[in-house]
């Protein structure tokens, strides 16, 4: 069986956080449980160090090697909703998008699609995944999604799901 590891950290971004030093473990733990699956899942990104960034906005993102979240992302956001955001940055760094020149809605597309592809690979609620990230939890609201229009991200999502759902009952493997 392939362990997962997951490094956790800290990183001062300058912006206040009210997290204490127990919130922080909480946190680190929550990480922990919520990546081991998604990283068990992927030889490529098993050993993807995931770092909680001390920062009260919303926000996901990587470097192309290490994926950070916020504080106050882990604050505003559901374990499912976290799962996905998770797996959508390790789409980015899987993907090798940090490197890329291709547009970026494009490169949005991929990671979210990577990102479904890796939730169901891993046995998880990806269809409830995605009602939460078009949601009012999403801090892809922010406009930071590929999709101004939230309705043609939904669309874009249930196409995915319905290749997910395709390949699953012919038994094929989910590669994204």
């Amino acid at each position: 069986m392939l362990m997962a590891l997951v490094l956790l950290g800290y990183v001062n971004s300058g912006c206040a956080s009210q997290a204490g030093p127990h919130q922080h473990k909480t946190m680190t733990a929550r990480l922990d449980k919520i990546a081991a699956p998604l990283l068990a899942k992927d030889i490529d990104i098993a050993n993807t160090p995931i770092f909680l960034k001390q920062d009260d906005r919303a926000n996901a993102s990587t470097d192309g090697q290490v994926v950070y979240i916020t504080t106050g992302l882990m604050r505003r956001v559901s374990d499912l909703a976290l799962t996905l955001i998770i797996a959508h940055e390790l789409g980015h760094i899987s993907l090798g998008h940090y490197w890329s020149e291709s547009p970026p809605n494009q490169l949005e597309q991929e990671a979210d699609r990577y990102g479904l592809f890796l939730l169901a690979r891993a046995g998880l609620d990806y269809r409830s995944a995605v009602l939460l990230s078009t949601s009012a939890q999403s801090p892809h609201k922010s406009g930071m999604a590929p999709f101004t229009d939230e309705a043609k991200r939904a669309a874009y999502f249930r196409t995915i799901i319905a290749e997910i759902e395709t390949l699953t009952v012919r038994e094929i493997s989910l590669i994204p």
